[in-house]
C-alpha cells in the first residue's frame, strides 16, 4: 500500500505505535468524552496502516486498553484488544503501560499502582513485561516502567537484567523502549505529583545505563503528545497516540483549545516508522489524524533532511523555534509541568527541511540553539539572519555563533548598502538581503517593508556569496520564470505566503518547481507558523495549534520528488508548468496519461494510473 520508491535502501525498518486505548463498545450510553466512541475505530485504522507498512518488526509501547486493572471490565477489554490485533493480522512486541498493569508508585496518582495481580494478568494474557530481542544489527530492550521504584521483587530484578542485557549487546545498535517517559523537559523534572515521568532514584539509574552503554534510541509514550530530545548519544522520542490527545498539553499553544478542551486534537494523532542504514536512523511520522478509514492511493513515505543532501528547499522561522511553557495545576498531576512545544521542529523534520533561516538570536540562545543543533546533526543547514548597519559589526556577530551555523544572511537597509562594497571575511557563505521600507501596497495605509531584492535585480553586482530575492505577497511566484534561462548566480528566494490555504498551495508548488530549475537557487518560505495577530495576516505551514496546513504535505512531497536523486531540472513550459530532467518529467496538471504516475500533493498519495483526477496533482513521467 505504501510507496517507498523515493527512499534510499534501509537495512532495517521498525514501526512503533502506542496508547491505542481499546474501548468496549459503549452503545448509546453517555460518555465523559464523545471521542471515546471513536477510539477503537481510530486505533484499528492505525493498526491496519501499520500492518500495511510491513516493517521488519513492530512494537507497541503500552496502554492497550482504556480500562485499568482495577476496573470490572478490564479483562474483557484486554481480551478484545488482543483479539483486534490478531484479527488485523499483525505481530506486535508489547511494552507494559499503566493502563495494562497499574500505575507508577505515587500516592497522588488517580489509579492504583502496579500490583502482583496486575502483573500476573499481563504475563498470562500479553507476555513478558521486560525482555529483549535482536533484528538485523539492532538490539531492542523493552522495560516495564511501572515497576521502577516499587517494592515488588521484579523491580530490582529488572534493573539488574537491563544492566546485563545492554552490556551484552556490545557491537549492536541498541534501542530502549518503555511506557513512562524518563523526563519531558530535562533530567531534573520534578516527579512526585507529576503523572508523566519516572521518579528518582530509578530515573538516574536508567539514564546512567543509557549513557554508559551508548544506547542510540530511547522511545517512550504515555503523554499522547510528541516530544524529542538528545539524551547523550541517544535520540529520545516521545510518541503521540493514534486514539486521542492529552488535554493539558494544549496550554502550549497560543490559540483556543482544540475540541473537547484539548482531548480531541486529531491532526496530532500518529505513529512512527524508523528506517536504519549504515550510520543513520531516520524517523518518519505516519499521521492517522483520527481517521477511521483511508482513501485511494498509496501514501508516499518521503525523505528526511539527511537523505536529501541536494535539496534546495527551506523555511524561515518567523517564530521561536521551540517555545517553553507550563501545563497548569490540573488533573491528573498536582504540580505544574514545564515542557517544550516541539511540534514546530518535529514538523520540520517530517518535511525533510534541508535549510532554515533563523534570527541570529536563536543561535546565540543556549536553549534554542541546542534544539537547532539536533536538527543540524540530522542534516538541516542553519543560516543565521543578522540585521547590520556597518561592516565592522559583522565580525562580532559571526564570532558569537561560530561553529553553529552554515551561513549568514546580512540584512542591510537600502540606504546603507553603499557601505558594504568590499569582501567580508567569513568561515561560511554570506547572503545579502536589502531591507527596503518603501513599498506601496494597495489597501494598506502604511508603506510595507520588502526584505530582499526584487527579482528584477538578480544580476546586480555584489561582493557577497548569495543574494536574497523577495517574492512578496502581492507578486506571483511565476515572476521567477524570468531567471530560468539567463541567470546562473547563487540566489536565496524568499517567498511570502498569503492568508489563503488554496492560494498558498499554488504559490509553494509553483515556486518549488521554478526554483528547482535554477541550479544555484534555494527557496525559503515564510511564515512558518500563522501570523494571525499582526498588520499583515498570513497562514503559515502550521496553524496556531501547530497542526499542519495543506502546504506541509505538498512541501514534503515536492522536497522528495525534486531532490531524491541528482536530477538537473530545466523549465519546459509554464502552461501547464512543466520541468524535465534527463530521466523524469514533472507536470502540474495537464492531460492524465495512462503511462504516468499521479502524485496528489495535498493528500500525500501516489496513483499508478493516469485516469485519477486530483485538485493538486503532479504528473510524473519516467523518460
Amino acid at each position: 500500500m505504501f510507496n517507498r520508491s523515493y527512499l534510499p535502501e534501509a537495512n532495517l525498518e521498525f514501526a512503533v505505535i502506542t496508547d491505542t486505548h481499546y474501548v468496549i463498545d459503549p452503545g448509546d450510553r453517555p460518555l465523559e468524552f464523545e471521542s471515546r466512541r471513536r477510539q477503537t475505530h481510530r486505533s484499528r485504522a492505525a493498526l491496519e496502516l501499520l500492518r500495511d507498512l510491513d516493517a521488519d518488526v513492530s512494537f507497541h509501547l503500552g496502554d492497550l486498553v482504556q480500562d485499568y486493572p482495577e476496573t470490572p471490565d478490564f479483562r474483557q477489554a484486554l481480551t478484545e484488544a488482543l483479539d483486534q490485533i490478531e484479527n488485523i493480522g499483525i505481530t506486535l512486541n508489547h511494552c507494559a503501560g499503566n493502563h495494562d498493569v497499574g500505575d507508577k508508585p505515587d500516592p497522588s496518582m488517580p489509579t492504583h499502582p502496579v500490583s502482583r495481580e496486575g502483573l500476573d494478568v499481563y504475563h498470562d494474557r500479553v507476555g513478558r513485561s521486560f525482555y529483549s530481542l535482536d533484528r538485523g544489527d539492532w538490539h531492542f530492550t523493552v522495560m516495564n516502567s511501572q515497576l521502577l521504584n516499587t517494592d515488588l521483587p521484579e523491580a530490582s530484578k529488572q534493573i539488574e537484567w537491563v544492566e546485563q542485557d545492554l552490556a551484552s549487546a556490545s557491537g549492536k545498535r541498541t534501542a530502549l523502549f518503555l511506557h513512562l517517559p524518563l523526563y519531558l523537559l530535562d533530567r531534573t523534572d520534578a516527579a512526585f505529583g507529576n503523572y508523566d515521568v519516572v521518579d528518582e532514584p530509578a530515573r538516574s539509574q536508567v539514564l546512567d545505563l543509557i549513557d554508559r552503554n551508548g544506547v542510540e534510541l530511547v522511545c517512550a509514550a504515555h503523554v499522547h503528545f510528541a516530544f524529542f530530545d538528545r539524551m547523550g548519544t541517544a535520540d529520545y522520542q516521545l510518541l503521540p497516540s493514534p486514539a486521542f490527545t492529552r488535554p493539558g498539553f494544549s496550554h502550549l499553544f497560543t490559540s483556543p483549545p482544540p475540541p473537547e478542551h484539548g482531548r480531541d486534537d486529531t491532526p496530532k494523532l500518529a505513529f512512527y516508522l524508523f528506517r536504519s542504514g549504515q550510520g543513520y536512523l531516520d524517523r518518519h511520522t505516519v499521521r492517522t489524524s483520527g481517521r477511521t478509514s483511508f482513501g485511494p492511493g498509496s501514501p508516499v513515505i518521503t525523505r528526511t533532511a539527511r537523505a536529501l543532501p541536494g535539496s534546495r528547499m527551506g523555511l524561515t522561522l518567523t517564530h521561536t523555534p521551540t517555545p517553553v511553557g507550563q501545563v497548569p495545576l490540573a488533573y491528573p498531576s498536582i504540580i505544574r509541568q514545564t515542557v517544550r512545544n516541539d511540534y514546530p521542529l518535529l514538523t520540520c523534520q517530517e518535511m525533510g527541511v534541508r535549510h532554515l533561516r533563523v534570527p541570529i538570536e536563536d543561535v546565540a540562545d543556549n536553549g534554542q540553539n541546542s534544539r537547532l543543533q539536533i536538527l543540524r546533526d540530522k542534516g538541516t543547514e542553519i543560516t543565521a539572519i543578522c540585521p547590520v548597519r556597518e561592516p565592522d559589526q559583522t565580525e562580532r556577530a559571526f564570532n558569537s555563533v561560530t561553529g553553529h551555523v552554515d551561513g549568514f544572511e546580512l540584512q542591510i537597509a537600502r540606504d546603507d548598502l553603499s557601505r558594504f562594497e568590499g569582501r567580508i571575511e567569513s568561515p561560511v557563505p554570506i547572503s545579502c538581503a536589502q531591507v527596503d521600507p518603501s513599498e506601496h501596497v494597495t489597501g494598506k495605509q502604511h508603506l510595507r517593508t520588502r526584505v530582499g531584492f526584487r527579482v528584477g535585480e538578480a544580476n546586480r553586482p555584489s561582493p557577497f556569496d548569495r543574494l536574497v530575492m523577495s517574492v512578496a505577497t502581492w507578486e506571483s511566484p511565476m515572476i521567477l520564470e524570468s531567471l530560468t534561462d539567463t541567470f546562473a548566480g547563487s540566489l536565496d528566494i524568499s517567498l511570502d505566503l498569503l492568508d489563503d490555504d488554496e492560494a498558498n498551495l499554488e504559490r509553494v508548488i509553483q515556486a518549488s518547481m521554478l526554483v528547482a530549475s535554477l541550479p544555484n537557487a534555494r527557496l525559503f518560505c515564510q511564515p512558518y507558523l500563522d501570523l494571525d495577530r499582526t498588520m499583515d495576516v498570513a497562514n503559515g505551514f502550521l496553524d496556531p495549534l501547530c497542526n499542519p496546513r495543506p502546504i506541509v504535505t505538498a512541501y514534503r512531497m515536492l522536497n522528495t520528488l525534486l531532490y531524491c536523486s541528482d536530477d538537473r531540472w530545466r523549465l519546459e513550459t509554464t502552461d501547464p508548468l512543466t520541468i524535465r530532467s534527463d530521466r523524469r518529467e514533472l507536470c502540474l496538471g495537464g492531460p492524465h496519461l495512462q503511462e504516468c504516475r499521479i502524485l496528489d500533493l495535498e493528500q500525500g498519495t501516489s496513483h499508478e494510473t493516469g485516469e485519477v483526477a486530483v485538485a493538486h496533482g503532479l504528473r510524473e513521467i519516467f523518460l
